[in-house]
């Protein structure tokens, strides 16, 4: 029992670590070991020290309930307005649901009742039990769902912008240049207003790779189009 449930706060925290990794969010290891050496104390307690099966799973439910609270806030502020972002978030918020609703009932057995029978073990046959083992079951299928969605999503872009951008200037190359320019035009067509376009020539910027080199001269191009872009 020990094992089985550190290794399962083992992973949720791992998967709390890799949806920070994911969406670009340091990953505060210490604090996250220091949460399941302290979860995993508490267990101990209340499974040789003072047996107490309600106590353990209402421990273990709740800390899950706030690790996937945790990842739906890190989803909500730093993932992007996709679907692959609503995606992942609504799996995040059913599995914070089901796990209160276990958490809950177990701190307060005989109390809640369901439609099948009242709560007084972890494993009795009622409506919230039933609740979270079909839905756990079906999510965890779906949280590795939205987890491709998102890489999937950021791979595309990360192609789109090798294939559209200048490796060097991080500017558009010619084919995305003229691309987004007949769209442009075609705004400014649509809207019937005015469109502008600026033409600038570095004058002697060979003299520039040819007395201070290459290198040089790509970080004065760099440099260029920062200023403007």
């Amino acid at each position: 029992v020990t094992l089985g449930n550190f290794c399962y706060s083992l992973a949720l925290v791992s998967g709390l670590a890799g949806s920070m990794r994911l969406l670009n969010v340091p990953v505060p290891a210490a604090k996250l070991i220091t949460g399941v050496v302290l979860v995993n104390g508490l267990m101990a307690v209340n499974t040789y020290a003072v047996p107490d099966i309600m106590a353990r799973t209402a421990l273990i439910s709740l800390s899950a309930a706030l690790i996937y609270a945790m990842q739906l806030a890190l989803v909500w502020r730093h993932g992007e307005r996709h679907s692959s972002s609503v995606f992942l978030g609504a799996t995040m918020a059913a599995a914070v649901l089901l796990m209160l609703m276990r958490g809950i009932s177990a701190l307060f057995p005989g109390h809640l009742s369901s439609v099948t029978a009242p709560i007084t073990e972890i494993w009795d046959a009622n409506t919230i039990q039933q609740a979270y083992a079909f839905g756990m079951s079906g999510l965890a299928l779906l949280h590795p769902i939205g987890f491709l969605l998102i890489a999937t999503h950021r791979m595309h872009q990360y192609l789109d912008a090798l294939s559209s951008r200048d490796p060097l200037t991080d500017v558009l190359n010619r084919r995305a240049f003229f691309k987004q320019g007949e769209l442009d035009l075609a705004r400014a067509r649509r809207r019937r207003t005015g469109m502008s376009i600026l033409v600038i020539d570095l004058d002697f910027f060979k003299r520039i790779n040819d007395q201070f080199g290459h290198d040089t001269g790509d970080q004065v191009l760099i440099h260029f189009a920062a200023v403007v872009t």
